[in-house]
């Protein structure tokens, strides 16, 4: 027998009452929906309409206002960016485009990876910023195993981007990678100029 909710509001009552304890626990439905089954009147299809529910909740609350903010920090970025980011199992690496007021005027998707790399080229990097008439770029990708520390082949791949986005007179004004709750800023550690 499956148990009839009133509504939405007692549904998620019985959601975060009986399986989670506070709403970041809820990361795992984002990454298994299989969790909810365990929950009378929740089958496999309500199961995966949650988690496209709380992906949309996800993308509504770091979706950037009409009016975009300047970035300032790599904070202004995490905020936006990290909670899109920080749960996924894969890498997945984005350029964003930027004015030259520091507003963010797109983002692309580079590249999508497995769990510990990803594979980017700067012609995919540098194109969309010829075509869009990118002032700068910020580079963003994230470390699934919320790792914080650049990799041998972050830093190489900075240094290539840095170089080509020089001769292209496009600034890369950082490269921040997420991890997990945190992030590590190339621009903070002064490793764009090396």
């Amino acid at each position: 027998m499956q148990y009839e909710y009133a509504s939405t509001v007692d549904l998620v009552r019985e959601i975060t009452g009986r399986c989670f304890h506070d709403l970041p626990s809820l990361r795992d439905i984002r990454r298994n929906p299989d969790v909810l089954l365990g929950i009378d009147g929740i089958g496999a299809v309500s199961a995966k309409r949650i988690q496209a529910a709380l992906e949309l909740g996800i993308r509504y609350a770091t979706e950037p206002a009409t009016e975009q903010p300047v970035i300032t920090s790599p904070e202004d970025i995490i905020l936006i960016y990290g909670p899109r980011l920080r749960d996924l199992e894969h890498e997945r690496f984005y350029v964003l485009l930027m004015n030259n007021a520091g507003v963010i005027t797109d983002e692309v998707m580079v590249s999508k990876g497995i769990q510990n790399s990803t594979l980017v080229h700067p012609r995919e990097i540098f194109r969309e910023a010829i075509r869009r008439s990118a002032s700068s770029v910020i580079l963003m990708h994230n470390h699934p195993s919320g790792i914080r520390e650049a990799s041998h082949e972050d830093k190489i791949i900075t240094k290539q981007l840095v170089e080509a986005g020089r001769l292209l007179d496009i600034q890369v004004k950082d490269h921040i990678i997420i991890c997990g709750q945190s992030y590590l800023s190339f621009a903070e550690n002064g490793w764009l100029e090396e």
